[in-house]
């Protein structure tokens, strides 16, 4: 038998109604072709045939999906058992209590009723401290409810400041493991790191909801392991988001935004990827995306290390071009003063109605426009991401190990298969680490704990309008990792 040369590199988006795909090899290939009923390995199996690409010529496969973010702008993602410190089961329904438009009426509920179901909740004696100490011994006999969940039930282990010590957290999710193997586990210590303990509750039950979702996205052999495209802006081996699949919800538009960062290479741009179904937005200044803390996706607000995106349920342009404005405005970014790139299936045909509501200094309608997240998945780098909370003064910046999350970041993704890794830092800066931070690019080489407050200080003016008082603390530190896919 004759062997394949496996020579191309096939990267598909799925959206709500179609499968892209753009592969390249010796040639360049596109096709766009309906989603119908059938799952996504049928469907991208009939489009390689469709391109005339036997399966076994394919040497890598690029995936983005906006499966997550319409699973839970639907709702139907899968509910979530809770597993939370007692006297904190309710937190799902108190939330921050805030409102994102203040003309509304009463906020909406912080979580939706599905994602949590009040019947799948399950307090768990036992308490970390805000220092991180035991103050109260764990009681593991508390989670005997847990194992009469239906199987395949996902779970969300959520636990007070498990972000500081997450020895509870760990020892909940080996006794859940030991007796109910088939329930996947989501800890918040892994999902987001970070203080306050809504926000890292409800980003560990969105994960929690998706993982089930997530083993959606493999294909049968002879088709390689698909590289899944990340919130963050790039892609990791779908074994690696089968694991923590949060960053899924933004797969597609974060696909979308690369391809407008090479479109718009000086000033700013407003990306615009109108699908079927949901409208992504993306923000960029100088070619490249606006990174976020906090991806919003209708009512929910999720925190997360991300590309700054928004979706929105289709509607009609005037109402579309309102939120738009309003998401670039909170952003420092004027709309007249911006290009605009309007990208999808349904881009095309709404781009003119767009541009005269919001009036940019320039339109871009890419050649390929209902192809744009695939053409983004293939200046897709690897990437893989840590996070660890911390509480140091700035003057104890010296002490920050760096070291560690370096050197892990580069063995996964040589582990991977990548190459030539590259390894960046960000520091969360605030007064204490429950006042909301301010993140920095941190060269450890070059940066001193002069340096870093001084453009603390410059960036807390620009973006809040008044001078900080006092010297900020360390409150996180982030590591992103990037390489080349050879």
């Amino acid at each position: 038998m004759v062997a394949l040369n496996k020579s191309w590199d096939v990267a598909c988006d799925l959206g709500g109604a179609f499968l892209d795909v753009v592969a390249m090899g010796a040639e360049r290939r596109v096709t766009k072709c309906a989603r119908g009923t059938s799952a996504l390995p049928d469907r991208l199996l009939a489009a390689l045939e469709e391109l005339r690409i036997a399966p076994g010529e394919v040497r890598r496969i690029r995936l983005s999906s906006t499966l997550a973010a319409n699973a839970l702008l639907h709702g139907e993602a899968a509910p979530v058992a809770l597993v939370a410190t007692a006297g904190f089961a309710d937190l799902p329904d108190l939330g921050r209590q805030s409102r994102r438009d203040p003309d509304s009426d009463p906020p909406p509920p912080p979580t939706p009723p599905w994602l949590s179901p009040r019947g799948w909740r399950f307090s768990l004696a036992g308490r970390i401290d805000a220092q991180g100490i035991e103050v109260k011994a764990l009681q593991l006999g508390d989670l005997a409810p847990v194992l009469r969940l239906p199987s395949g039930t996902p779970v969300a282990l959520c636990l007070l400041f498990a972000h500081l010590n997450p020895a509870h957290e760990r020892a909940a999710a080996a006794w859940i493991a030991a007796r109910r193997p088939d329930l996947p586990v989501s800890l918040s210590h892994l999902v987001d790191p970070a203080p306050r303990e809504f926000e890292r509750m409800l980003a560990t039950l969105t994960d929690a909801a998706l993982k089930p979702l997530a083993a959606r996205h493999a294909l049968p052999d002879p088709l390689p392991e698909p590289w899944v495209m990340q919130a963050q802006g790039g892609l990791a081996p779908l074994s690696a988001m089968r694991a923590r699949p949060l960053g899924l919800v933004a797969s597609g538009p974060a696909a979308g935004a690369l391809a407008v960062a090479r479109l718009v290479t000086a000033g700013a741009a407003i990306g615009l990827d109108i699908g079927s179904t949901t409208v992504e937005v993306s923000l960029h200044r100088e070619g490249r995306p606006l990174r976020a803390r906090q991806l919003q996706i209708g009512e929910m607000a999720l925190r997360g290390a991300t590309l700054d995106l928004e979706s929105f349920a289709l509607a009609e342009m005037v109402v579309i071009a309102e939120a738009v404005r309003r998401f670039a405005w909170r952003r420092g970014i004027d709309p007249a003063e911006a290009t605009l790139v309007v990208g999808g299936g349904a881009g095309p045909a709404h781009a003119s109605a767009l541009a005269e509501a919001l009036r940019p200094r320039a339109l871009i309608v890419p050649a390929e426009a209902a192809v744009m997240a695939a053409t983004g998945l293939h200046l897709a780098p690897a990437l893989a991401f840590r996070s660890r909370a911390c509480d140091l003064p700035l003057a104890a910046l010296a002490t920050l190990d760096h070291a560690a999350p370096t050197a892990d970041l580069a063995q996964q993704l040589l582990g991977w298969g990548a190459e030539a890794p590259a390894i960046t830092h960000e520091l969360d800066l605030a007064p204490n680490p429950r006042a909301e931070p301010i993140s920095l690019g941190w060269d450890p080489a070059g940066d001193t704990p002069e340096s870093l407050g001084a453009r603390y200080n410059e960036a807390a003016r620009s973006l809040r309008g008044v001078a900080p008082s006092g010297v900020p603390r360390i409150v996180a530190l982030r590591s992103t990792g990037t390489a080349t896919l050879p």
